[in-house]
């Protein structure tokens, strides 16, 4: 559990950061659709490439449903991480948030974070994903930060 001194020095710091830089917070609503977005496009881009894979038909252990389910979960976790950090490395954000122009931000650099900084949040946001119930984090803080977010020090901002 964090100390209730980190969570008031950290709300300073984005209130200054918000102030001083004249930035956006998210909505959570943009948040959600640009993380809505980011998942059908890796939903079509693995249902493409499933299509492309005649093989997988002749594997036998994938006519059980539950092998199936879990190949087609497990396929989507991995292109959406390869899809995040191409992405990442790319231009620093998914595809989504550059469609609605989202930026992350680290809330001490007032800056685009590094990329590894970026990575230990794509990596957190994976697990995140894994355990769904760590979402309702966002609706317990000011500025709805997930907690992938919190751990990185990150922010997201509207440009």
């Amino acid at each position: 559990m964090r100390s209730p001194n980190l969570e008031k020095e950290e709300t300073e710091i984005i209130e200054t950061l918000l102030m001083r830089e004249k930035m956006r917070l998210c909505p959570l609503y943009w948040r959600i659709l640009a993380f809505l977005t980011d998942g059908l496009l890796v939903a079509f881009l693995l249902s493409d490439l499933l299509r492309a894979c005649d093989f997988l038909h002749s594997l036998y252990w994938l006519a059980n449903p539950i092998y199936h389910g879990v190949f087609v979960a497990m396929g989507f976790i991995i292109l959406y991480g390869v899809y995040e950090i191409f992405f990442v490395c790319l231009c620093k954000m998914s595809l989504a948030k550059l469609v609605f122009r989202i930026k992350i931000i680290d809330i001490y650099l007032a800056d685009c974070p590094s990329r590894a900084i970026l990575l230990k949040r794509l990596g957190l946001k994976i697990v995140v994903f894994l355990c769904p119930f760590l979402w309702f984090v966002v609706f317990k803080n000011p500025y709805h930060r997930a907690w992938h977010e919190e751990k990185s020090k990150s922010l997201l901002v509207l440009f």
